[in-house]
């Protein structure tokens, strides 16, 4: 039961619940991958990265030809950089057979960093169209991002993001990804603290936290979306301290 209101409380955003509730379950002497999996995700979304990946791969390790838990330990592995055990774990995965929309965009992100950027737009490609959601912009921003120096694709991509935005055919959290990677941090920013204040929560937060989003954690408005999210609290409860966009937490 506790399992439960940890999974809810986590998913509307009540964070500081969400991570009571996993207490109280890690004290039940019957443990399921699942409790490892969804603890890994909060873990991830409170910027605990490390910590993330080592409860993945518990979970893994528990139920090793579980889909969503190679997926998970792939994209647990690609934020902390170890690319080598990312790439094992999403060939596994895909070996499996994995059909959600969140592998594939943690594939793009996976490929992106590789610089493999049509196979980044392939993944999303996919994304969409297993979410059944429309794909049109997805060219106009993968080409850019291609050739990063063309002003004219460059303004292509902005307005097909723009429009693609404002009809909804772009969830938050992409549409955050999206304006980071074209360097956009202000726009950025906006997107995730009018997710914060509609919602009380970011959808898949734990990405604010990887490399390719070291500009959006310096950002003067980062505290403060920490702080309407209930993050800053959980830091300061565990001795952590954030400052030049780097979360700093004792070593245990």
């Amino acid at each position: 039961m506790q399992l439960i209101h940890a999974f809810v409380h986590h998913q509307r955003g009540n964070l500081v619940e969400a991570s009571v509730a996993y207490e109280e379950a890690f004290r039940s002497p019957t443990r399921y991958p699942t409790v490892y999996h969804w603890y890994s995700r909060l873990l991830g979304d409170l910027g605990f990265l490390e910590e993330s990946l080592e409860q993945a791969g518990i979970a893994r390790s528990m139920e090793p030809a579980s889909q969503i838990l190679n997926s998970r330990l792939a994209i647990a592995s690609l934020w902390m950089n170890d690319m080598e055990n990312a790439e094992r774990y999403f060939e596994i995965a895909n070996e499996i057979g994995v059909g959600v929309p969140d592998h594939q965009l943690g594939m793009a992100m996976f490929y992106m960093r590789r610089g493999e950027i049509d196979a980044a737009r392939e993944a999303v490609r996919l994304a969409f169209r297993m979410a059944q959601r429309p794909t049109e912009w997805v060219d106009d921003v993968f080409d850019s991002l291609k050739d990063p120096s063309n002003a004219e694709l460059r303004a292509a991509a902005i307005d097909t993001l723009d429009t693609a935005t404002r009809d909804g055919e772009i969830p938050p959290y992409v549409v955050l990804v999206s304006w980071v990677l074209f360097g956009e941090i202000d726009r950025a920013m906006d997107v995730a603290l009018a997710e914060a204040a509609d919602h009380g929560a970011i959808y898949e937060m734990e990405i604010v936290f990887v490399e390719e989003f070291a500009e959006f954690r310096r950002h003067p408005d980062f505290p403060k979306l920490m702080d309407s999210l209930g993050i800053t609290r959980l830091w300061q409860s565990a001795g952590c301290t954030f400052a030049a966009g780097e979360l700093q937490c004792p070593s245990t």
